[in-house]
């Protein structure tokens, strides 16, 4: 039995890191049909009961039934929008890494923003798009001074957007924190926790 256990624990973590993708589930969602909006109640209840069961898929399929209850409630979603700078080919890798990592949590996906030299001007255009979150995809050797501008700047002008950047801890990524960095989403990290605690950062959960 124990045995047993640790191998769903295993199979669990997989899921929620994402190294063993479900299609539809943890990677390339599609969106609820009009029956399954109908009853959104009664999906949420039946599949809390399979993620206590073990369900692999369900929790997954909770997050985005929440964010469905919440858009049904206030007749809006939250939405994610991109600030992009450095290499645009590893850039736009993050950012679609981020996009689907970002939809399987119900999220609605914003537009994309290329920095240039007006970092103001380029924080300015992304929050004119109202997002709750804003993602840093910087492709840069070192992308702490420009991770740090694009904090600074974006705390100015909105200090309760959440900022979260794609990639790994940088070195001295405390600094980040500090200037506003919520949390860092990459490729093994735990995707399921990240997107529940931003359901809850955003007012879903």
């Amino acid at each position: 039995a124990e045995k047993i256990s640790q191998a769903e624990a295993k199979q669990q973590k997989a899921v929620a890191q994402r190294t063993n993708s479900l299609i539809g589930v943890n990677r390339f969602t599609t969106p609820l049909t009009a029956e399954q909006h109908a009853n959104l109640e009664t999906l949420m209840q039946a599949n809390a009961q399979a993620a206590a069961s073990g369900n692999l898929a369900a929790p997954f399929e909770q997050l985005r039934l929440a964010m469905q209850a919440y858009t049904a409630q206030h007749n809006t979603t939250p939405t994610v929008a991109t600030l992009m700078a450095g290499d645009m080919a590893i850039s736009r890798r993050q950012a679609a890494f981020c996009d689907d990592a970002m939809q399987c949590g119900g999220f609605a996906l914003g537009g994309k923003v290329i920095v240039d030299d007006d970092v103001e001007k380029s924080c300015i255009d992304v929050l004119t798009q109202q997002p709750a979150m804003v993602i840093l995809c910087i492709a840069e050797k070192d992308p702490l001074p420009t991770a740090e501008q694009l904090c600074h700047t974006l705390r100015a002008h909105n200090k309760e957007v959440l900022i979260v950047m794609a990639g790994k801890p940088p070195a001295e990524h405390e600094r980040l924190l500090t200037a506003g960095v919520d949390s860092f989403l990459y490729t093994g990290c735990n995707v399921l926790n990240m997107l529940e605690s931003y359901q809850r950062k955003t007012g879903v959960q």
